[in-house]
């Protein structure tokens, strides 16, 4: 295959990079829902997504060792869908395992 068809991978430094971070109000309330997507582990690290529902709408929560680090705002439930998609198949590109449930 040559290097112009070979399709670029998020690497975990890319996806902290890629997802646009924004800084959790220490008086946000309670969450209306929230719904685990997906966990993937690569040695003693994991990464989760999260997706939330709320007065503003769908969020997609980026989590690293169960900690939160980046969020993303969209649309529908059906966009967060796809950007948490989109970056888990990168993520097992690049050699991240998805744990069960």
């Amino acid at each position: 295959m040559s290097s112009a068809s070979k399709r670029e991978h998020l690497t975990y430094r890319d996806v902290v990079q890629r997802v646009p971070s924004i800084v959790m109000p220490a008086t946000q309330g309670p969450h209306s829902s929230t719904e685990r997507l997906w966990t993937v582990r690569q040695g003693a690290r994991s990464l989760s997504v999260e997706l939330i529902r709320d007065h503003r709408g769908w969020q997609v929560h980026f989590l690293s060792n169960e900690h939160w680090f980046a969020s993303e705002s969209v649309g529908s439930r059906e966009l967060a869908i796809n950007s948490a998609t989109a970056v888990l198949n990168d993520l097992i590109a690049e050699g991240w395992v998805k744990t069960p449930g």
